[in-house]
């Protein structure tokens, strides 16, 4: 079998796989970004940079850096270029071609960026773009150094050229590509090795499963440095569930901010870029910061609805010695992600509305039995839930739902007992009154 570097040499042999060439016969893979684009989160990462205010602790380079690096991880990179734009556009980032850095901020270039995703085979086509980038970069360089020579009658300074490539060369050098499964496994990287994680909708692609979130949570704590390390979340999902998720995370000692940015979609094609009439593509994005307890619901926002705007989270880890990753239980983190979720989709969903009980209650004296009145339980069947909702849950699920309720109240009276007797506080098995349907139904949601 091939090795990986092999397989990506193979690719940049043949630059550009037959399929490839179908979709763009001018690059190896079609960039795709989820959400926003690149340049309008040029200025959520330069304020990710600094410290949320003047009395906070300074976000200081990291001891291992030299010189004052800045190591970044995007988690879900898929076939974004985000990581690309922002080497290529570091003295923006830094304001290093003004000499005006960004208040607090101690940092003058980007380090290390790693782009890490499951899907390796994009990682590679997206290495091998990169590396297609730099050979069009090298090559440029060399045509300026021509230049050069001819206008100074052939003689070329051999210092500044040589400096130029070394400089092409270790920007190029910063981006790594690692494929991992972040629903199942760790990133292979020690704890604190980032000051920077990006996430750009990564975060709304696991909360359909508990463990896959929790899993990203502990690895982005994990690896942040404890010292201001920042985790910036990019998401389409509702506020009121994303930030009790990061805020009230167990074992993580952070703070999260939120904001709210408009959208900027564009075309990522490089061979149409000069075409483009954005030229200041910063302009598009609007950030409005607001606080959790004051924000308004997006569920009733028309721009919330339409994909318009986004969210932005921005979790800075509270300053401490060092990582204790004892704290960091990831079945406690499973259970919390879990809860949280049900709690919000409670919230926002509720089963007992007071439609919905009003109906439940005309069910009950117009058909129910005794003192109180009763049902049995395939006439609760029908009462308590919808035609829809019945396609989804069986009598037989329902049947198992209710005796696992059941059983949770300890205090059983067989069937043969008289109805009086359900009203002492116990249930009956083969029936339900109005409040235990009720609490039944309270309890499955």
């Amino acid at each position: 079998m091939a090795s990986h570097s092999s397989t990506v040499e193979h690719l940049l042999d043949h630059e550009v796989a037959p399929s490839r060439q179908k979709e763009d016969s001018n690059d190896l893979v079609r960039p795709f970004e989820w959400l926003t684009s690149p340049e309008s989160l040029l200025p959520i990462v330069r304020s990710a940079l600094v410290a949320n205010s003047a009395d906070s602790t300074c976000f200081l380079p990291s001891q291992s850096t030299v010189g004052g690096g800045c190591r970044v991880l995007h988690v879900g990179s898929g076939s974004s270029v985000l990581g690309e734009y922002l080497l290529e556009h570091e003295d923006e980032l830094f304001d290093t071609a003004t000499t005006q850095q960004p208040q607090n901020c101690q940092y003058s270039f980007i380090s290390q960026l790693v782009n890490v995703d499951k899907d390796q085979e994009t990682l590679d086509t997206m290495k091998v773009r990169w590396e297609k980038l730099r050979r069009q970069h090298q090559s440029q360089c060399s045509t300026c150094q021509i230049s050069e020579a001819n206008e100074t009658d052939g003689e070329t300074d051999t210092a500044t050229a040589s400096t130029r490539s070394c400089l092409i060369d270790a920007r190029f050098n910063r981006l790594e590509f690692c494929g991992t499964d972040l629903s199942q496994q760790g990133i292979p990287y020690p704890n604190a090795s980032f000051d920077l994680v990006l996430d750009k909708s990564t975060l709304d692609c696991t909360l359909c499963s508990d463990s896959a979130t929790a899993w990203l949570l502990h690895e982005v704590y994990r690896l942040l440095r404890p010292q201001d390390g920042t985790y910036v979340l990019i998401s389409f999902h509702h506020l009121e569930l994303l930030y009790p998720l990061l805020q009230n995370c167990p074992g993580m000692n952070w703070t999260v901010s939120h904001s709210v940015m408009d959208r900027h979609i564009e075309d990522l094609d490089r061979s149409k870029n000069n075409n483009t009439s954005n030229k200041n593509p910063t302009a598009l994005t609007q950030q409005q910061t607001v606080s959790f307890e004051t924000a308004q619901s997006p569920t009733t926002s028309a721009e919330y609805s339409n994909r318009r705007t986004v969210h932005v989270l921005v979790a800075r880890r509270v300053p401490e010695q060092k990582v204790d990753t004892n704290d960091l239980n990831l079945e406690a983190i499973i259970q919390h992600v879990h809860d949280t979720n049900d709690d919000w989709y409670k919230a926002q969903h509720p089963m007992l509305t007071a439609e919905r009980c009003q109906g439940i209650q005309h069910e009950f004296q117009t058909n129910g039995t005794g003192n109180p009145p009763q049902l049995s339980l395939p006439q609760c069947y029908q009462a308590l839930f919808t035609d829809e909702e019945r396609d989804h849950l069986s009598y037989e699920y329902f049947l198992e739902d209710w005796h696992a309720f059941v059983e949770q109240r300890k205090t059983l009276v067989p069937p043969e007992e008289s109805i009086e007797e359900t009203t002492k506080g116990t249930i009956s098995t083969d029936s339900m009154t109005l409040d235990i349907a009720l609490s039944f139904l309270e309890e499955m949601q």
